[in-house]
């Protein structure tokens, strides 16, 4: 299968209101025109051989790959993808993961979180 969104609900914190938790899901849509760094990681359970892969998409394109591989037996990995990346004000990121047919492990911020920050405005 293909890369599914993850669709975080909860915020620990949005100084701007930016981050959309009830229509579009985990989607962070930039405020200003600048560079930002994004980080996100994702905590998935597996079976054997399934395969697995994690990316930004800005504006519903891929737009930066992250970890992806295969699990060797029945276990649990973290994928995480960085990214700095120039936007134009209402540009947006979403994450988007492959986990086969496996699921992804739902709790804490601890063990799944979508962050970032503005390093420069342009």
């Amino acid at each position: 299968g293909g890369l599914g969104l993850i669709t975080f609900d909860t915020k620990t914190y949005d100084t701007g209101s930016n981050v959309d938790v009830v229509t579009n899901k985990g989607r962070f849509t930039a405020p200003i025109t600048g560079y930002y760094f994004l980080s996100s990681w994702i905590t998935l359970t597996a079976a054997a051989a399934d395969g697995y892969a994690i990316a930004f998409y800005k504006n519903g394109s891929l737009f930066r790959q992250g970890n992806q591989g295969f699990y060797a037996g029945s276990t649990s990995a973290g994928i995480g993808v960085t990214a700095q990346v120039s936007l134009t004000a209402g540009d947006y990121i979403e994450v988007f993961v492959r986990n086969g047919g496996g699921a992804v492990s739902v709790g804490s911020s601890i063990v799944n979180y979508f962050e970032g920050a503005l390093l420069s405005k342009t």
